[in-house]
């Protein structure tokens, strides 16, 4: 992806008021600005969402209740997943 670093990618999490470590978890799936917007806010498919999730807390080493996604836990993200495919999700680490 064209022009992505540290900077713009910290840039890009707090204009989305989300953590770093999702921010960085949307921007490699996405590989390009456009769709990594797209993602933000439309929220993904499950396999995607799955993806992100195990990116962002490094495989369940970090809470997801910590990590946000706007004004939402990536907890509460998930948990809305479970709620909607009746089934838990298959995550590494839960």
């Amino acid at each position: 992806m064209k022009d992505i670093d540290e900077n713009t990618t910290a840039a890009w999490a707090r204009s989305h008021e989300t953590n770093i470590e999702i921010a960085e978890a949307i921007i490699w799936i996405a590989k390009t600005w456009d769709n990594a917007e797209n993602i933000w806010e439309a929220l993904p498919d499950e396999r995607t969402f799955i993806a992100i999730w195990e990116r962002a807390t490094k495989n369940g080493t970090i809470e997801d209740d910590t990590l946000w996604w706007g004004d939402t836990t990536l907890y509460s993200i998930r948990r809305d997943y479970e709620d909607e495919f009746q089934h838990p999700l298959t995550v590494k680490g839960l």
